[in-house]
């Protein structure tokens, strides 16, 4: 990443609302509109889906891009028919539709369903996105740095599947702290071809964060400030650390 590279412009962050049965579903749909966001990705993979997946369309509306996570929930007969049906919603990419390690299935899907099938749980180091690119088993890959070995190697797999012609989702772990989300600015910075961003929620999901400066999306999903200084640019707030600290392990040298 050179001196001059900026945080995408047209990167925005997406919302990652649970697909719950109710008022507070549709409440928290009505706030993600409210709010100003472009993109959603909705959990799936119950036995509402076809409901949830129309009633997040009608109260979205047009302009907002929807794509669905099913958590491996389905069957790849299921996925067919479930992907079929959600599409006429306005969906057209389908997060970990069937279990991570059926590869010919997920390339199945890719096939039959002409829709977006993205990887998540399957993807994990170089091996395995060589795998689902020869195989032809996604058009889409989820990259967590906290999952996929780091920030070098995690840059390394948006880059071979950018070059693979895959679409790129830098996502994050539920909870993360500014620290992490620190780390998660400086990679989309660096890849720049992002299609998908998820992160930086910070006060959004946490009580409290032991980072600072605390790095948050705001209004529409703009990212932050990409904060200033020596390494990520955050420092650890070691009081905030040790309230919420369960466990500790002194690491000394032999």
């Amino acid at each position: 990443m050179g001196p001059l590279s900026r945080f995408p412009h047209n990167v925005k962050y997406s919302p990652v609302p649970s697909a719950e049965s109710g008022f507070d579903f549709l409440k928290t749909l009505v706030k993600i509109r409210l709010y100003g966001f472009r993109q959603v990705k909705l959990k799936l993979g119950g036995e509402n889906d076809l409901h949830l997946g129309h009633l997040a369309g009608r109260v979205l509306g047009r302009h907002i891009h929807i794509r669905a996570d099913a958590k491996m929930a389905w069957s790849v007969e299921g996925a067919l028919s479930a992907m079929r049906d959600l599409s006429r919603c306005g969906i057209r990419s389908f997060e970990q539709p069937i279990a991570s390690g059926n590869v010919a299935g997920l390339a199945r899907l890719v096939k039959q369903s002409g829709l977006g099938v993205m990887v998540d749980e399957g993807l994990s180091d170089r091996a395995s996105l060589r795998k689902l690119i020869n195989e032809r088993a996604c058009t889409a890959v989820n990259v967590r740095i906290s999952k996929c070995g780091g920030l070098m190697a995690s840059l390394a797999r948006c880059r071979e599947a950018l070059n693979a012609g895959l679409a790129v989702q830098i996502g994050c772990q539920v909870g993360e702290s500014s620290l992490l989300s620190a780390a998660h600015l400086v990679l989309v910075t660096a890849v720049q071809r992002i299609t998908y961003a998820e992160g930086c929620f910070g006060y959004h999901l946490l009580r409290e964060d032991p980072a600072e400066p605390v790095l948050q999306f705001r209004y529409g999903g703009r990212p932050p400030a990409t904060p200033v200084g020596f390494g990520l640019g955050v420092t650890l707030n070691e009081a905030i650390l040790k309230r919420w600290t369960v466990q500790e392990a002194i690491v000394e040298k032999a």
